[in-house]
């Protein structure tokens, strides 16, 4: 099967100029008996493209129809049969229509009439067609849609919409170099092999079944999905349907499946982005976050880099202990100061506070307490434990750096240990294209630079000093060496 399409891709793209990821998406959604969407103007091959794609597949039938507002159902799905009639029964004559073909080409798709649009949902979505009192189960292995514009807000019109998977921006030429091969050396008919057939396709299908994902692909998607829900047009999420996801899914392992594998690996997933987007707007957002995160197995440097911001050492090392009774210290000056927490405590005896008042300058409840009395009635007296809570605080602080290494290790594995493996797949990967192979590698060299940067930044929080860090301005050894008794560093 990969070789079949190998050959059919290459000889459409030597036909069709500009139109790559057009030609793999077309025939990969008829191999997962998904739907497809062109949105662009007229005149740019849509019909021409699809009309050719069908007629890769042996005794395939395709149907073509430019809808209007005044399209009837007739037209769509076939006239009444007049034999049906006569027994009371309203029933169409569906032979070479729609409901009897292989492949669809519906153009102006969102055109459709609320008269056609319930039979066109059913079709699209389950295969099925309603002839009268039967469900009558389709040959349709996609129907391909076409319009030169987004739907408008329109309850019918965005369930249509969603029913295509498979969505493509066709856009006019934009090379000139193509242009000239096109209109001056392109011929004017294209005869394309035949190399597919319909029972291929369905036991493709039936092959997808049971392939799986490797653990890394399914990670990876579902930070996609959790990455989806934090950006988008005016700062909105993404909203990808449970339905949706099912569907690509199925369309991954069909992908796979089509190449000989058993299982789905992370060069797959770079379709996604023909599969996510709602808006032309959202692409270069969506392919950005694809390639990121299908690249650092998961992990976002975003994301990681603000972890790494948000950690405060002083955070955790002068963890505020508040006491839960007024405590006042009287200076030298017989000034009076209120202290509100333990590390207020800790700071007048640093500064030598401890000296004054005969030794005793805390005053808590009308009782004069030296530093280490007043440490200990807060322990009798009010359960707190001074030296439990700044150990466990920079315990804590610990965790959280060690966590940042691991998310970083993970980060840097998949970016430069797994990256040469991830790049052979995507060259030989048929549903990707060149450009993907060279956005990756220049992404790479770009990204390796923030990996050095994020190591060094995470080394700082890991080189500093438990002591320098929890007791600063330490000028006193003397003072020093009683908050290490009391509070055990």
């Amino acid at each position: 099967m990969k070789q079949k399409l190998e050959t059919l891709i290459e000889a459409y793209q030597g036909h069709f100029v500009e139109r790559e990821d057009e030609i793999k998406g077309a025939f990969l959604a008829i191999l997962a008996n998904e739907n497809l969407l062109f949105l662009g103007p007229p005149g740019t091959a849509k019909t021409y493209l699809a009309q050719n794609i069908c007629s890769s597949i042996d005794d395939a039938e395709f149907f073509y129809y430019l809808l209007t507002r005044f399209t009837t159902p007739e037209e769509i799905f076939g006239p009444l049969s007049l034999k049906a009639l006569e027994e009371d029964e309203f029933r169409r004559k569906t032979d070479g229509c729609l409901p009897t073909s292989h492949i669809g080409f519906l153009d102006e798709i969102f055109k459709a009439n609320s008269s056609i649009l319930n039979s066109l949902l059913t079709l699209l979505n389950e295969r099925k067609f309603h002839n009268g009192p039967n469900v009558v189960s389709t040959p349709l292995l996609s129907i391909f849609g076409a319009s030169n514009e987004l739907p408008e807000e329109d309850e019918n019109l965005e369930a249509l919409y969603d029913r295509f998977l498979f969505r493509y921006e066709v856009k006019p030429i934009s090379f000139e170099e193509n242009l000239r091969k096109l209109i001056f050396e392109s011929p004017e008919t294209f005869l394309p092999p035949k190399n597919l057939s319909v029972d291929e396709i369905r036991a493709i299908r039936e092959q997808a079944k049971d392939v799986e994902f490797y653990e890394d692909a399914m990670d990876i998607l579902m930070a996609i999905r959790r990455e989806l829900t934090k950006v988008g047009d005016g700062g909105t999420q993404i909203y990808i349907s449970d339905r949706r996801w099912k569907k690509i899914v199925h369309v991954l392992k069909v992908a796979a499946a089509a190449q000989g594998h058993t299982k789905v690996n992370r060069s797959m997933l770079l379709l996604l982005e023909h599969l996510l987007w709602d808006h032309p707007d959202q692409k270069n957002a969506i392919r950005r976050i694809v390639i990121e995160l299908t690249m650092s197995g998961g992990q976002s440097y975003d994301d990681l880099e603000e972890k790494i911001k948000g950690l405060d050492p002083k955070k955790y090392s002068n963890k505020k202990i508040h006491l839960p009774v007024p405590v006042t210290h009287v200076s030298s000056a017989r000034n009076n100061t209120t202290v509100a927490t333990l590390e207020e405590v800790k700071e007048v005896c640093r500064r030598g506070g401890n000296g004054y008042n005969d030794g005793r300058p805390f005053r808590m409840q009308n009782k004069y307490y030296s530093f280490d009395e007043l440490i200990e009635a807060l322990r009798i007296e009010y359960g707190i434990d001074s030296k439990l809570e700044m150990k466990d605080s920079f315990v804590g602080y610990l965790a959280e750096v060690a966590k940042l290494r691991f998310e970083f290790l993970a980060l840097e594995k998949f970016n430069t240990k797994y990256f040469d493996h991830f790049k052979r797949d995507l060259e030989k990967n048929i549903w990707t294209n060149s450009r993907d192979v060279d956005e990756v590698v220049v992404y790479h060299q770009k990204e390796l630079s923030r990996i050095q940067h994020l190591d060094k930044e995470i080394s700082k929080l890991e080189r500093i000093k438990k002591i320098e860090d929890l007791q600063k301005n330490e000028d006193d050894q003397r003072t020093n060496q009683r908050n290490y008794n009391v509070f055990g560093y």
